[in-house]
């Protein structure tokens, strides 16, 4: 069978196509039902044709099949590993985020694309990302980045930002540092929360005590 599960035809196998073209076939991935294991093994396939002095069609093909079964489990593994954490982030509304020192790189998870109400395959970079925050907070975060840049800090801090839809939203962002062995700060990661619900229960909480202390 293929990678996605079809059926993988004899006459589109490496050796034929090596055959019938006279050109190497290489790095073709399959699958093959043993039915000892009762499960299928992968293999990476290449196929090389042989010719004879003169003669300008193969007359045989040497192949080969390298056994991939333990690394397509650990593939597979991982994949269901990073759905997990994606349901997860957004069951809970948190995403993830690094930023590479030396190249400017901003990486973020896709939960935190769906916090700041952008479309996953936007790009962001740290500039722009910076500029969604409210004018008010900016501040916060700025002095918290440069802190843990330049001192090394963690932190732990909470700013609002203006979705592209005009919509506030109120996030909880914890930045760590990681450095080389030789103590250089290469990244900071970290996560952001959506805790607007949060916020506006403790706002509106807060607006009804003071307005109790006033009568």
């Amino acid at each position: 069978i293929r990678e996605d599960g079809l059926p993988f035809p004899g006459e589109e196998h490496p050796s034929m196509a090596a055959l019938a073209t006279g050109k190497e076939v290489r790095d073709i991935i399959a699958g093959i039902y043993n039915p000892v294991k009762k499960e299928y093994v992968w293999v990476i396939i290449n196929a090389i044709p042989r010719f004879k002095e003169g003669i300008e069609r193969p007359y045989q093909v040497f192949v080969t099949f390298h056994d991939i079964t333990e690394q397509k489990k650990i593939q597979e593994a991982l994949r269901e590993e990073e759905e997990r954490l994606r349901l997860a982030q957004a069951v809970a509304s948190i995403g993830n985020w690094k930023y590479t020192v030396k190249t400017g790189e901003l990486f973020w998870s896709d939960e935190l694309y769906r916090i700041y109400g952008l479309n996953i395959d936007a790009e962001v970079e740290l500039e722009s990302s910076m500029s969604m925050i409210h004018t008010e907070d900016k501040p916060i975060v700025e002095e918290a980045f440069r802190k843990a840049l330049e001192e090394g800090r963690s932190y732990n801090i909470e700013y609002r930002i203006i979705r592209p839809d005009k919509s506030l939203r109120y996030v909880q962002e914890i930045g760590e540092i990681e450095s080389d062995k030789n103590g250089v700060i290469v990244s900071i990661h970290g996560t952001g929360q959506d805790i607007t619900i949060r916020k506006n229960i403790e706002n509106r909480l807060a607006a009804e005590r003071e307005q109790l202390a006033i009568t």
